[in-house]
């Protein structure tokens, strides 16, 4: 039992000496953490506008192409049945 409770005192002195070097390093990784989760999301943002900026040339590209066509009105609205359901789509 005395054995156990040195040791015990031996973990308690060695974790008090190194108390502040951890909890520098734990705060130097939470800064990295929140940098890296900032530029994460900021891609993620371009990325999602670049998408969509592609879907909306894609579809002015469908529309002139069906243009001379009977299907002119039926391919509008078929886009923009489609813009309109995409943000009930992607919540399910």
């Amino acid at each position: 039992m005395f054995l156990s409770i040195r040791k015990a005192q031996i973990l308690i002195s060695f974790f008090n000496r190194r108390l502040a070097d951890y909890a520098q390093l734990a705060r130097l990784d939470l800064i990295t953490f929140r940098n890296e989760m900032n530029a994460a999301i900021v891609e993620a943002a371009i990325g999602v506008a670049s998408l969509l900026l592609l879907l909306g040339f894609v579809c002015v590209a469908v529309i002139i192409t069906e243009w001379d066509t009977p299907y002119r009105i039926r391919a509008a609205w078929i886009i923009v049945g489609a813009w309109g359901l995409s943000p009930v789509c992607a919540h399910t």
